[in-house]
């Protein structure tokens, strides 16, 4: 074999082996996986901004999402807009009009995840659901997908496993970013997630920690 085939052979092996201890294990995606409640007095107060969103808008507060959202909202979106990780069915956040500003609310409204959260996780997808049927599913595959608006803004959004973390995207290209970080603690009986909202038309770094204790099985 010659050193090119050996050094493309041993690349292939590594990229392979590096692949396979990324993929996470069944025990850990049922750890993830069920119904979860929220723990408000565990988890972090409101950001001031996003919390007079809230107070003016309760219906559009996350997990739920806005009403016209896409593969997010109580009626438009949500179960029965698109597979997890596919195109939005309808106009991303809110219907499409409005502009950044808008964008920058409703994703505001995402710091505020649902009294009861209820997850589905696998080792290449992730959906996270609230009990009136909105639901935000992921590819988790490490890639940035694109989707393109009505109103002509690109969405985004990107999903990976890092370790014993699940680590999820959701914004709008090159102006907002949604992250959330999961992590489950306390022998399988907790659920921390991180979320912190960034980008330049956020007024300052948006950033909380919520608790949710898992539900009866």
């Amino acid at each position: 074999m010659s050193i090119v085939l050996r050094v493309v052979a041993g690349a292939l092996l590594l990229s392979t082996s590096a692949l396979a201890a990324q993929a996470p294990k069944p025990e850990l995606l049922a750890a993830f996986s069920g119904e979860w409640h929220l723990d408000s007095a565990r988890s972090d107060p409101m950001p001031q901004n996003a919390a007079a969103r809230q107070r003016s808008d309760p219906a559009a507060a996350v997990g739920g999402a806005p009403s016209g959202g896409g593969r997010r909202g109580r009626s438009g979106g949500g179960a029965g807009g698109a597979p997890a990780g596919g195109p939005p069915a309808g106009g991303g956040f809110g219907g499409g009009r409005g502009g950044g500003g808008r964008q920058l609310r409703e994703l505001m409204t995402e710091l505020a995840p649902p009294p009861v959260l209820l997850i589905t996780a696998t080792a290449d997808s992730a959906v996270l659901a609230n009990t009136e049927g909105g639901e935000i599913g992921w590819a988790v595959d490490g890639r940035v997908h694109q989707h393109v608006q009505i109103d002509g803004t690109s969405t985004e959004e990107m999903a990976r496993w890092k370790g014993d973390r699940l680590e999820l995207h959701l914004g709008v290209t090159g102006s907002l970013d949604l992250k959330r970080e999961l992590r489950v603690v306390e022998d399988g009986a907790v659920l921390e997630m991180k979320l912190e909202l960034s980008g330049p038309g956020v007024p300052r770094k948006m950033a909380r920690k919520v608790v949710f204790v898992r539900g009866a099985s």
